[in-house]
């Protein structure tokens, strides 16, 4: 069974306990491969991969809820990849899906790239705040208050993604520059005033 970083696993045995000396860990570091073998007759399974803060690089292989979690990916690190794959991450109606912003380590992120997503069913889908060369490519974000919000960000590129928003905006970019939006489906279902529409430039 390969294991990924973000996976955990589980172990069972022919008769469903672990103990003794069955009992086995794995403290997965980093990109490696990992290999159980005996007479014990175990089994691994990988259980669902989780939301959390991101230091390097994923590619989703099953789908993502965030139950009531404030945010479900977190990106603490620059010059990595959120994957989807094509695979949904899935929230409580409140919260954010993805959120760039500062970091411990970085004051300001930069190099990253969230790509196939599909976002539903959160406050905001995709927050980016006081970061440079973000790349959103082929992502689909529904049933949010605001898909995409750009705060203090420069640089970044949005392509060939659907931003539907419920009451406030698909992209909003407050205080940003030298963005580049192409081929985008963005739209508001529900626009009552100036400050809310399909696209919002503060």
């Amino acid at each position: 069974t390969n294991i990924t970083i973000g996976q955990r696993i589980s172990l069972t045995s022919e008769n469903n306990t672990v103990q003794g000396v069955d009992r086995v860990s794995f403290n997965v570091n980093s990109f490696s491969s990992y290999s159980l073998s005996g007479d014990g007759g175990f089994s691994v399974s990988t259980l669902p991969q989780a939301c959390g803060r991101l230091n390097e690089s994923l590619t989703l292989t099953q789908n993502v809820g965030a139950g009531l979690l404030r945010v479900c990916f977190d990106f603490n690190t620059s010059g990595i990849t959120l994957d989807c794959a094509g695979f949904n991450i899935t929230g409580n109606a409140t919260g954010t899906a993805i959120n760039i912003s500062n970091s411990p380590t970085f004051l300001s992120l930069g190099n990253i790239t969230i790509k196939n997503c599909n976002i539903k069913n959160f406050s905001i889908g995709i927050n980016i705040s006081s970061a440079v060369n973000i790349s959103l490519f082929n992502n689909n974000i529904s049933n949010v208050t605001d898909g995409i919000w750009l705060n203090n960000t420069a640089g970044s590129v949005l392509e060939n993604n659907s931003a539907n928003a419920t009451t406030g905006n698909g992209v909003r970019l407050d205080n940003s520059s030298n963005n580049t939006i192409s081929n985008n489906n963005v739209s508001n279902g529900a626009a009552q005033n100036p400050n809310q529409g399909s696209i919002l430039l503060v």
